[in-house]
């Protein structure tokens, strides 16, 4: 099976780690976005199981209005049996894709992580009609669709875990008590872990800006974990967080809030607190630093909900559903 992916997040490491996952099951993968995107690069390369192409893009770093130059001829060089579009759904390169995979009579699947607003354009009916599966990230999204596309939904992350690469480093030492990864804005509740990490005296490291090869061991440095997300009239957590769940399978206790699809991604495997409460945080992290048996509980609980999102989990689960579209299709 030929496999095409189109998203700007392909200019990622961690989409780039989970469909090279996905190309060595199903056959072939290839990705297409961005040449550069922010900081971010995707450099044109092939091998047998996966290919990685960045074209130039218009309208960079706008998520609704990007468009990559050339993926019409893309698809056409490609003749790929079914593509992916991890774009926006009301995004301008998701309703391109559309068309192009419609002109030959491409299977084409659609991601969507909407989990407040109710996507009610003219474009995104004719993208959620037209699709032969809807890949919703959580169930909040699959409710926000109209009832008649409900039989074509599935719930899944947008991608997995590297497990070869987010896994315990034992010779590491553990520098600090606290970490948080992720970006530093007022929604992760960083500023209520600063606090309580304050009060309790307790060491707090902040990884943003690292490459991400370097994450794994630097959450290796930590002995707890803390992301802390609050819900926003605009904004609340699409999955488990995927700082959750990648310090999960570095063996760290993970200390989050109920916000979005958290509970939905995490189920017990993490300790709560409430969501921009400083005194629930302060006395969830000291169950934490004082109750060894705990935290052990709770690193052990994460193990195995992280191996539920591995990315050979997931790309198996993928790989079903677009085997079922291709069949439909012919």
């Amino acid at each position: 099976m030929k496999i095409l992916v189109i998203s700007h997040s392909c200019c990622h490491q961690r989409q780039q780690w989970f469909f090279k996952k996905l190309g060595k099951l199903a056959g072939h993968c290839t990705i297409v976005g961005p040449a550069t995107w922010g900081n971010l690069q995707l450099k044109d390369m092939a091998n047998k199981t996966f290919s990685t192409i960045g074209l130039p893009v218009i309208n960079e770093g706008d998520i609704f209005k990007y468009c990559l130059h050339g993926i019409e001829e893309v698809i056409h060089e490609i003749k790929p049996d079914i593509i992916y579009c991890q774009a926006e759904l009301k995004a301008f390169q998701t309703l391109v894709a559309l068309n192009a995979a419609m002109d030959k009579n491409i299977p084409f699947v659609v991601f969507v992580w909407e989990n407040i607003f109710p996507l009610q354009s003219d474009a995104a009916n004719v993208i959620l009609h037209k699709s032969k599966a809807i890949i919703c990230g959580n169930q909040d999204a699959k409710k926000l669709l109209p009832d008649k596309h409900h039989d074509k939904c599935y719930i899944l992350p947008q991608v997995g875990v590297e497990l070869e690469y987010f896994k315990p480093y034992f010779n590491i030492e553990k520098k600090f008590d606290v970490i948080f990864c992720g970006r530093p804005v007022a929604e992760k509740g960083l500023e209520i872990i600063k606090q309580g990490c304050n009060e309790l005296n307790c060491s707090l490291n902040i990884i943003h800006g690292q490459d991400y090869e370097k994450i794994p061991k630097l959450l290796c440095e930590g002995k707890i974990f803390a992301s802390l997300p609050i819900t926003t009239p605009e904004w609340k957590e699409q999955s488990g967080s995927y700082a959750n769940l990648e310090a999960m399978a570095c063996g760290l206790p993970v200390i989050t809030t109920r916000c979005g699809a958290i509970l939905e991604y995490l189920e017990n495997s993490a300790c709560y607190c409430e969501e921009n409460n400083l005194e629930s945080f302060i006395g969830t992290l000291k169950k934490l630093i004082f109750d060894d048996r705990l935290k052990n509980q709770y690193i052990d609980l994460g193990f195995v909900t992280v191996k539920k999102f591995s990315n050979e989990t997931i790309a198996e689960k993928l790989l079903e559903i677009f085997k079922k579209c291709i069949s439909e299709t012919r």
